[in-house]
């Protein structure tokens, strides 16, 4: 503003000296007789009639520097308060010395200060041991004026000797007309111990609880097989106690296989896998559930496809699953379609049900684990942990998951597994419906 007014001043000073001087040098020339009289009027007026225009564009412009300048230094108001506010981290280095940190990189880092993260040579100093080899090899990166790198995680000791775990991403930024690095930084140290809380206690309740219900299950079904003779609906109580625990035992292997691809990931035996016979033995797998619920499973015709490769056992977990859904959420008398088609080096194997759909809300939660959609699930069972785990198998084969849904007609759940270049015998149309 004082910088505006500087500027207005020094061109209205300039205006007057514009006007004045023309107008004593007539009055001069006046008195010595050297100009007429209509001479003289005429320097008067010609300055006045140029001057008004003049000044009021002059003002004009002033006072549009002056609101550019107010944005400006409200802009930087608010950029400065989203940094030095901020949760998240923010550390520009320079071939690994640091050269500014917000508070929050400073607190991450358990440092007292800003500055005090200022004085290290290096941020290798603050990275864990056990965490700079991994650290170093994405040292190229770091040093790196252009590549961005992210989202990575490391330890970091803090001077106090406590660990954090951090996630960072960095990429390039000018900083005093040189180039450096920005890291960005997220503490997850709470974050992970949580995670770890949950899992531990995951585990340890499905492996106490494994053993007996197996055991349970194993005693109910004796009893089912051989409780014709029992008086009343002590049969059926006994079939219905089977049922449950049944559902609770499969739930206990679902979260166990979880578990393990959250914890080691799972070794899968790999084979080359022929298509038609394992989409008929997840069909004849699934007969029983689609008798008792009176839909109609059918294989589509389609072109022949090559094997794929994969664990044969995991892949026909997937499309049971997949093949379960459907049939559950068909209605009596409906049609559950299996096909397979070969798609860009890759087998896809899509699974269409006549359910009501999948609501647009929940969508982006359909693969998280024990997620279901509670307006088209009740009464249907499942433990919510089936997709999440198919996602997880066909992920590690190296293909992908995907669904489309249409509200009140159908779902289609596709998936495509690596194909190995064998090609099969045609695949042959088959239905399969138990009444």
């Amino acid at each position: 503003m004082g910088r505006s007014l500087a500027v207005t001043t020094l061109i209205m000073s300039a205006l007057g000296l514009a006007v004045s001087w023309p107008v004593g040098s007539a009055m001069t020339w006046l008195v010595m007789g050297r100009v007429s009289t209509s001479a003289f009027i005429l320097c008067l007026i010609v300055p006045l009639l140029v001057m008004p225009p003049q000044v009021f564009l002059y003002v004009r412009l002033s006072r549009r520097m002056d609101a550019t300048g107010k944005a400006l230094a409200t802009e930087k108001e608010r950029y400065r308060r989203l940094l030095f506010e901020s949760m998240e981290g923010v550390l520009v280095h320079r071939n690994l010395k640091p050269l500014f940190a917000n508070p929050a990189a400073a607190r991450i880092g358990g440092f007292h200060s800003v500055e005090e993260l200022l004085r290290i040579d290096s941020i290798i100093s603050v990275v864990h041991p056990a965490d700079l080899p991994a650290f170093l090899s994405q040292l190229p990166s770091q040093l790196s004026l252009t590549e961005r790198i992210g989202p990575l995680r490391t330890r970091l000791v803090r001077p106090t000797g406590d660990t954090a775990l951090i996630q960072f991403f960095s990429s390039s930024i000018e900083w005093d007309g040189e180039a450096a690095r920005q890291i960005t930084l997220i503490d997850i140290t709470e974050q992970d111990r949580l995670n770890r809380m949950r899992d531990d206690f995951i585990a340890t309740v499905s492996h106490e609880l494994r053993t007996p219900l197996t055991s349970i299950h194993g005693a109910l079904g004796l009893a089912r097989d051989h409780a014709s003779g029992l008086p009343g609906d002590l049969p059926q109580l006994i079939a219905i106690a089977h049922d449950n625990s049944e559902r609770v035992v499969r739930l206990l292997n679902d979260v166990l296989q979880l578990e393990r691809f959250d914890s080691t990931g799972l070794t899968f035996d790999r084979a080359p896998v022929a298509c038609a016979p394992l989409l008929r033995d997840a069909v004849h797998q699934n007969q029983g559930l689609a008798g008792k619920l009176g839909v109609l499973v059918r294989i589509l015709p389609g072109r022949a496809v090559p094997d794929v490769f994969g664990d044969r056992d995991a892949l026909l977990q997937v499309l049971g699953n997949l093949l379960s859904n459907a049939t559950k959420f068909s209605p009596a008398g409906g049609f559950v379609d299996v096909a397979m088609a070969p798609v860009d080096g890759m087998v896809r194997f899509s699974v269409s049900d006549q359910g009501p759909g999948i609501a647009p809300e929940f969508r982006p939660h359909v693969f998280e684990k024990f997620t279901q959609d509670r307006a088209t699930v009740e009464g249907r069972g499942g433990s919510g942990l089936g997709l999440s785990i198919c996602k997880r198998i066909v992920e590690q084969h190296g293909g992908e998951i995907c669904f489309e849904s249409q509200p009140g007609q159908r779902t289609v759940f596709s998936f495509t597994i690596p194909e190995r270049p064998l090609i099969n015998a045609p695949v042959q149309p088959f239905a399969a419906t138990i009444h």
